[in-house]
């Protein structure tokens, strides 16, 4: 199987979600039956759903909300996001968050904890 970024580099966080999704076909994790089967995400290019850049850079920010985009009508949203909070996912649009977001997220459960 060959993994790549889209950006010829064949590293990085594209590939690592290219790597699980693979891993979780084999395992009968992903598939007919579990949330990430209906995402509305789930044939989009890998470059929608992971920004390149700083977090904070318009760029950033304008390829980030063409994700949210998609996240806003998706069925399983909130079980992505679980997902991203519980799996600690440091990389990418999931739930339609950014990792910024989700550290934030996670910090202030820490503190309530």
């Amino acid at each position: 199987m060959t993994a790549s970024t889209g950006h010829g580099r064949g590293r990085g966080p594209m590939r690592a979600t290219v790597l699980a999704r693979e891993l979780g076909r084999l395992l009968g994790v992903e598939g007919p039956g579990t949330w990430s089967a209906h995402a509305a995400c789930r044939d989009r290019r890998d470059d929608l759903m992971y920004p390149d850049g700083d977090e904070r850079s318009a760029v950033y920010v304008c390829h980030a909300e063409a994700a949210r985009a998609v996240c806003g009508w998706c069925p399983v949203r909130a079980a992505c996001l679980e997902h991203a909070l519980v799996a600690g996912e440091d990389h990418g649009i999931w739930g339609g968050t950014t990792p910024d977001e989700r550290r934030a997220m996670r910090r202030r459960a820490w503190k309530g904890a």
